[in-house]
């Protein structure tokens, strides 16, 4: 049997290491692909650090490709064939499943967090695992379909009758920029992003994502009264896992809007105390259910969101085809070998940092955006 070798990044014995070893072709069901691009996830730093849990091995879940080999058994894929990666692998036979919400089924497995990611040059899938995107889905923006597939889903979740004519977003990462970006395709007039770090606004706003106020936390309380004659944002989105910002965002809310439970609590309590209230936020977000909070603006609507479902990446892939630029989120380009000194922290400093495991870009029509530094 004809053995490649893989050079991967692999995370054991409490620490990183480039690592090359041998894979088997592909075996039934599967696909040998050859990772063009794969995005880095603050989650892969944060099992990295301790924060989360995952499998040993290599770690990676947003990534794109092309098939070099495919396995008995698989004929919806050819090699030389562009695929995006769809992580999440479900048992399709549960009640989840069975309704359309596979995302959440209790059995799924998530690559990348399997031990078996996508922060190798080559790596054996599941053929289901692949998504074929559209014709003009730029390559170097492939790898972000499933994080803006959460976003999507995300926003999908709230509630179009409640009022949704302004957006305050917490936490100005990759994601954070992404929700405003797509707020603003969906049509929210008004899309403001707060940030303890100054830094990460400066940076968000360079590279031209969309936004009508960047607030620093401190900031935040007094702005968005001002901002909104003392009613509060029609939506505000977690978007950073902090505890003192699940706080704050009920207390920012207005009647009848809603709090979008994106992220869920890294450190500290899993219930967040509002008013007398325990929200049971962390349960809210994995179980993507709502529920009603007294506040002190008035009744505010919690809304879980977890994942994507498979509808929300295909209008992800979409979306990334011209009408969201990817390149605003891509801060950075890197290799494989650079991973143990981003692992460090410098990851911090950035929106997107997209790996090229295979080695130099792939070149098409597309490009790599503005802001990315080599």
């Amino acid at each position: 049997m004809r053995k490649t070798i893989q050079k991967a990044i692999v995370w054991q014995e409490g620490r990183i290491q480039l690592v090359h070893r041998e894979l088997l072709e592909p075996s039934f069901g599967e696909v040998m692909l050859r990772l063009d691009a794969t995005a880095l996830c603050s989650s892969d730093f944060h099992i990295w650090s301790g924060l989360r849990q995952g499998k040993l091995g290599v770690l990676g879940h947003e990534g794109s490709g092309t098939v070099v080999a495919v396995g008995p058994g698989v004929s919806a894929w050819e090699p030389g064939e562009f695929a995006v990666v769809n992580p999440l692998l479900n048992c399709g036979e549960c009640p989840d499943c069975r309704a359309g919400r596979g995302h959440i089924c209790q059995s799924r497995e998530i690559i990348g967090y399997n031990g078996k990611g996508l922060l190798a040059d080559v790596q054996l899938l599941e053929a289901r695992s692949l998504f074929r995107p559209p014709e003009n889905l730029p390559r170097w923006h492939a790898c972000l379909v499933e994080p803006l597939a959460c976003v999507i889903h995300a926003q999908r979740m709230l509630d179009p009758s409640a009022p949704g004519d302004s957006m305050l977003i917490l936490g100005c990462g990759p994601m954070g920029a992404m929700h405003a970006a797509y707020a603003k395709v969906r049509g929210v007039s008004r899309v403001w992003i707060a940030d303890p770090d100054p830094s990460k606004l400066t940076l968000a706003r360079s590279q031209g994502v969309p936004c009508d106020a960047w607030i620093p936390f401190e900031e935040v309380h007094d702005r968005v009264n001002q901002l909104t004659d003392g009613r509060g944002a029609a939506i505000t989105v977690l978007a950073n896992s902090s505890y003192s910002s699940h706080e704050l965002a009920f207390r920012l809310t207005a009647h009848r809007g809603q709090v979008l439970l994106f992220s869920s609590i890294r450190r500290g309590p899993m219930n967040v105390r509002v008013e007398g209230q325990d929200v049971e936020c962390d349960i809210i977000h994995a179980r993507e259910s709502r529920e009603n909070v007294s506040t002190r603006n008035g009744l505010v609507t919690a809304v879980g969101s977890m994942g994507f479902d498979l509808e929300s990446f295909r209008e992800s892939a979409l979306m990334l085809t011209g009408i969201i630029d990817g390149g605003q989120f891509i801060t950075a380009t890197r290799q494989l070998a650079d991973i143990p000194k981003l692992a460090r922290g410098e990851w911090k400093h950035h929106l997107k940092i997209v790996i090229y495991p295979s080695g130099e870009p792939v070149s098409d029509h597309g490009s790599p955006g503005g802001g990315i530094t080599q």
